[in-house]
């Protein structure tokens, strides 16, 4: 099996050319950018993801990939909260155009508020979506998924679990029996929810402006198991 060799500054390292989960830490300032640019021009048209730590950093990528490496602004896509109009409206009413894009940048925090499946999958002829049932094995296996989902570096503040405020919380909390508050169990939260949401403020959460809205609102990211409660 054929190895990668990534070049730094004051070392190389081999990593395997296969399926698999890998982390690079050699240090700020060492070359990894560097690489990483050089490394998305060989591979990208296997269909690249390439999460960064802010908006800056995402411009800073896009425009030397398309200024100074050649790479074309067709094969590429911004997603941040900033990207141009018109990058937003094919997002939001064309998620399928997405997944044609060989390389997509993007601020990590979208790793957690997106719908999955849009930034993950890739063929150059669109992947057909359906909403995320949270079955994240099955995503990964998908024969569609995106062959390098490079991460170059992310928040430490980013943690397992997500805290929510007592006050956003409202009808779905509950005291934990210490002083402090947590979430209902599942059956009681979606029995308030259902009571407070559909029944006494007629809401239509389903309802929709765009078609990547009706993914995302009808996505799980992760699967619940009764069983496990």
């Amino acid at each position: 099996m054929a190895n990668l060799s990534i070049k730094l500054r004051n070392c190389s390292v081999e990593l395997p050319d296969d399926v698999g989960n890998f982390i690079l830490s050699t240090g700020c300032g060492s070359g990894k950018t560097y690489w990483l640019e050089r490394f998305i021009l060989a591979h990208y048209m296997e269909g690249m993801l390439i999460v960064v730590d802010s908006i800056v950093s995402a411009n800073t990528l896009y425009y030397d990939l398309l200024n100074l490496l050649g790479l074309a602004a067709t094969d590429m896509m911004l997603i941040h909260s900033q990207a141009e109009y018109d990058v937003q409206n094919v997002f939001a009413n064309t998620p399928e155009e997405v997944t044609k894009k060989k390389v997509l940048i993007m601020t990590n925090v979208r790793l957690y508020t997106e719908y999955p499946p849009v930034y993950l999958l890739y063929d150059i002829n669109g992947v057909v979506l359906s909403p995320f049932d949270g079955d994240w094995k099955k995503m990964m296996n998908n024969p569609n998924t995106r062959r390098w989902i490079i991460i170059d570096e992310i928040h430490g503040f980013i943690q397992k679990y997500a805290t929510v405020s007592k006050l956003h919380l409202g009808v779905l909390g509950t005291d934990d029996g210490n002083g402090g508050y947590k979430a209902k169990e599942f059956v009681a939260m979606r029995k308030d929810y259902n009571t407070f949401c559909f029944v006494r403020h007629n809401c239509n959460i389903g309802e929709t402006k765009n078609r990547y809205s009706s993914f995302r609102n009808r996505t799980r990211i992760f699967q619940h198991d009764e069983s496990t409660r």
